[in-house]
C-alpha cells in the first residue's frame, strides 16, 4: 500500500500517515465476520517508535478487550522473534530522503524476521517509491520489489507452467488438474522449500500437493518430505 505524502517526523521519528491507514485497515478487518478469530500483528520496519504509537492508538479507539481478542502485538521485528500473526502489518516509516541504506547483515535478520511471521496474509505500508531508492542492494528496496513480484516462477520466463514440472508424473497431474479446470502453479518456492504443484481458488484459497511415488520420492526420503510438510504445515499451508 503506498501512502502518498507519507514522511517521518524526524522528531517523534513517527509516520503518521502510515499508521492512520494501517489502523483504519485494522479496523476494517475488525469490523468483517470474515476475520473473526484471525490475529493481527504490526511491525515497524525502521525504528521501534512506530509501532508504539499503532499500539497506544489502537487500544484507544477498539479498547483492550478487542485488542486482546484478536491477539494483536505491535514492535519490531525482534517483538515478534518466534511467534507469529494470522495477518501481519509491515510499516516501511520512511519518507523520500530519509533514513539511510539499510543494506548490513544485522537489517538482514531484522527482515527476515520481519517477512516470516504472516501465516495468512502480510501487508506493507510505505510513504517511498523504488525509484527514491538508489542503492540497489538497500533491503527497503527489495521487499518493495518482492512485494510487487511476490511469486517470480509466474513471470512469461517460462512460456508453460508444465515445463516447471520435475517429472512425467507431475506432468500427467498438472494436465489432469489443468482438464478439470483448476489453476495450478506447479514447483512454487516457499523460503527455502519448494512445493511440488500449488491450486489457487477464490478468496486467498490455496491448497499444496506433493506428489511421492515416482524416482524423486524413494523410501528413503520419505521422512524428510514429512518433515518439510509438517514444516510449511506450521505456517498455514494445507496439503
Amino acid at each position: 500500500v503506498y501512502v502518498k505524502d507519507g514522511i517521518r517526523d524526524e522528531r517523534k521519528r513517527i509516520n503518521e500517515l502510515e499508521a492512520e491507514a494501517i489502523i483504519d485497515e485494522i479496523k476494517t478487518i475488525i469490523g468483517s465476520r470474515k476475520f473473526e478469530g484471525r490475529s493481527i500483528g504490526v511491525i515497524s520496519l525502521v525504528g521501534p517508535q512506530q509501532a508504539k504509537y499503532i499500539q497506544d492508538e489502537l487500544l484507544f479507539e477498539l479498547g483492550e478487550e478487542v485488542y486482546q481478542q484478536y491477539h494483536i502485538a505491535c514492535g519490531d521485528a525482534s517483538t515478534f522473534q518466534g511467534k507469529e500473526r494470522d495477518i501481519m502489518f509491515l510499516s516501511m516509516v520512511v519518507g523520500p530522503g530519509q533514513g539511510t541504506a539499510m543494506t548490513k547483515r544485522e537489517y538482514e535478520q531484522r527482515f527476515n524476521v520481519a517477512l516470516s511471521r504472516a501465516r495468512d496474509r502480510m501487508y506493507l505500508y510505505r510513504s517511498i517509491e523504488e525509484s527514491d531508492l538508489k542503492n540497489e542492494s538497500d533491503l527497503k528496496l527489495k521487499v518493495i520489489q518482492h512485494f510487487q513480484n511476490p511469486m517470480p516462477q509466474r513471470d512469461s520466463q517460462v512460456e508453460h507452467l508444465i515445463d516447471l514440472c520435475d517429472s512425467e508424473f507431475e506432468r500427467n497431474v498438472f494436465t489432469k488438474l489443468k482438464e478439470h479446470g483448476y489453476n495450478v502453479i506447479p514447483q512454487v518456492k516457499v523460503g527455502a522449500f519448494s512445493i511440488d504443484m500449488v491450486v489457487e481458488g477464490d478468496n486467498d484459497r490455496r491448497l499444496a500437493i506433493e506428489l511421492d511415488g515416482d524416482k524423486y520420492h524413494p523410501p528413503e526420503k520419505w521422512m524428510d518430505d514429512w518433515s518439510r510438510q509438517r514444516t510449511l504445515e506450521r505456517v498455514g499451508w494445507e496439503f
